[in-house]
């Protein structure tokens, strides 16, 4: 592990254990100065302009390891390259790299029979490996990950879809795991109207899990009271997932009655509640939705207030987004990314906040600018959509940039 990506605060370090740990960080860059250029251009807009810059400049190496790389991918989309750091050129995307099957510190894909599993990470793969049931599967589905996309495990051939279908199978209401990663893969490419049978022999329905996941509590003494995993990131991840289904479902000409309903409701109430309690300086609160919190630590708040807002911008309608309260936290955001450019910082708290300014900045901004960072998004009917076009070829069309050689093929531990 690198040591620019050691946190070393108390403060962090709980932080980063609610987050799955504090994997080594891109290296900062020494930004150069920049000519002043004349425009009439939102301020807020150039603002993010160059903060994207700031991120996109801190390159990602294999060495980062499996957790960093792939919240790398979903922060600025599956365009995203490796880097050589010694040489200061490119390997490949860092989606081919994982998928064509070369060796990562922390990843490793199992065939379970009835499709493919993530492995998630143990005391010592902490922060490297996911840290989450179908994490890496669902912040690939927030880009739009094809499901004939290839994937090579243990030289054996398969495609994403392998991964949707053991998200499926395994997912379950009763044993007390975290479904908000699963909700929002199945929601994405299935639709929210179906039902199966999983692997314990229970029937399931995407509502049933919409409800498991709006029932279960947003403060992590109470998660831990009813035998749920760790709260993580303060429950942002729950509401991402129920906001990403509820957009599938009305988009898909669902109706807004019964668990959907209710899903609706609860989302604005805890809208309005961040909007309210959130820090006069425009950030949200560092205790999440549990109270008011406005701890000083910067790395902290870029964690706490990224969640929130990457949350917020998916969730809000068009005309909060607009709403100064939500302008004020854009704006509070890019400039603590400007603050931290010199920063060592966690690979979670950056990419999760990047994503988040990439999906207002498409919903306010538009995608002109944008490029192959514009995210892909599921919004309902009464918002304007936002449309993914990206000019290079697919993934699945895409050679490795560097001979395969350079890196050796990875395989599962024996169990």
């Amino acid at each position: 592990m690198r040591s620019a990506g050691i946190l070393t605060s108390i403060s962090l370090a709980l932080l980063a254990l609610a987050c799955t740990g504090c994997p080594p960080a891109p290296p900062p860059v020494k930004s150069a100065p920049t000519a002043t250029v004349t425009a009439t251009i939102d301020p807020l807009q150039k603002r993010m302009d160059a903060a994207f810059d700031l991120i996109i400049k801190r390159k990602l190496s294999v060495d980062h390891g499996f957790w960093t790389v792939f919240h790398g991918i979903l922060g600025l989309g599956p365009e995203l390259e490796l880097f050589d750091l010694k040489t200061d050129k490119p390997i490949m995307k860092a989606l081919d790299y994982i998928r064509l099957g070369h060796v990562m510190k922390g990843l490793r894909f199992d065939n379970r029979g009835q499709g493919l599993d993530v492995f998630t990470a143990s005391d010592e793969t902490r922060f490297f490996a996911q840290g989450h049931q179908d994490q890496f599967v669902c912040e690939m589905a927030q880009w739009g990950v094809p499901k004939s996309l290839p994937f090579k495990v243990d030289g054996k051939d398969y495609t994403f879809a392998d991964f949707i279908a053991y998200t499926k199978f395994r997912a379950s209401v009763t044993r007390k795991q975290e479904l908000a990663w699963a909700l929002l893969i199945i929601a994405e490419y299935e639709g929210t109207a179906l039902n199966w049978t999983n692997q314990f022999n229970e029937t399931l329905t995407v509502e049933d899990m919409v409800n498991y996941e709006l029932t279960s509590p947003l403060d992590s003494a109470e998660t831990i009271k009813i035998g749920q995993l760790p709260l993580a990131c303060g429950g942002t991840h729950r509401l991402y997932g129920l906001s990403w289904a509820l957009h599938v479902h009305l988009k898909n000409g669902g109706k807004l009655i019964g668990v959907w309903k209710k899903t609706s409701e609860k989302m604005a109430t805890l809208r309005t509640s961040v909007k309210n309690s959130r820090n006069p300086d425009g950030s949200f609160s560092t205790n999440y939705f549990e109270r008011k919190g406005d701890e000083a630590n910067p790395a902290v708040r870029l964690s706490t207030t990224g969640h929130i807002f990457e949350w917020l911008a998916l969730a809000c309608t068009d005309k909060e987004l607009r709403e100064p309260w939500m302008e004020q936290a854009a704006s509070y955001l890019t400039e603590l990314v400007h603050k931290l450019k010199d920063e060592p910082i966690d690979g979670g708290a950056i990419y999760h906040a990047v994503h988040g300014l990439l999906i207002y900045y498409a919903r306010v901004y538009g995608t002109e600018k944008l490029g192959p960072y514009t995210p892909h998004l599921v919004l309902g009917p009464d918002s304007k959509p936002v449309v993914r076009k990206v000019a290079s070829p697919p993934l699945s069309a895409v050679q490795p940039t560097a001979p395969a050689a350079t890196a050796p093929q990875a395989t599962s531990p024996k169990k």
